[in-house]
């Protein structure tokens, strides 16, 4: 889980601080002070921890599963692209009296495919 990567980092910090003034509720307040005492960390080393952790990508802050769930839209599309080619149908009209060109759109969900794909990479998603 998530908390338990903040609180190592919590424990192992040793680099040079800076200040920060944060103002949160009461009930935020509360539980990480809880969860500070219950690991034996200071309470500020807590929430710069947290913050390191969400700067490095290890919160899952819904845009890894956006990510994923991008990726499976482009793999669709281009499944149907390559459908439509195989079929003869190169292009179709669209209901706004637009063509729609399925290489132009093979050629982008490919593209799309490519770019999340070493982004999910990079973030160590799979």
């Amino acid at each position: 889980m998530f908390i338990h990567g903040a609180i190592k980092k919590a424990k192992a910090q040793e680099a040079e601080k800076v200040a920060i003034s944060l103002k949160v509720s009461i009930e935020v307040k509360t539980k990480l002070q809880k969860i500070a005492d219950e690991n034996n960390v200071s309470l500020n080393n807590l929430c710069a921890s947290i913050l390191e952790s969400v700067l490095d990508g290890e919160l899952d802050d819904q845009g890894t599963m956006k990510l994923i769930e991008n990726l499976d839209d482009a793999k669709k599309t281009l499944s149907d692209c390559q459908k439509m080619i195989r079929n003869g149908d190169d292009t179709i009209e669209a209901v706004d009296g637009t063509f729609i060109d399925f290489h132009v759109e093979e050629k982008i969900a490919l593209a799309k495919i490519s770019a999340i794909t070493a982004e999910l990479r990079r973030r160590g998603a799979k």
